[in-house]
């Protein structure tokens, strides 16, 4: 059984992602193709300086 009231490891970290993908909902719209999403997240993250991974390896 998963337990979801545990705290997030990075709390701020978390926080800051959230925010990115509410920003890119509501600049892309509730129709956006999902790779519109990843890539506006990933210029938000790039822009922010957070270092990541992308699932693609672009």
């Amino acid at each position: 059984m998963t337990n979801f009231k545990t705290k997030p490891l990075y709390k701020n970290l978390s926080y800051i992602i959230c925010g990115f993908c509410f920003e890119a909902h509501n600049k892309i719209g509730r129709f956006g193709r999902e790779k519109q999403y990843g890539d506006l997240i990933e210029k938000f993250l790039k822009e922010e300086g957070i270092s990541f991974n992308s699932k693609t390896g672009r």
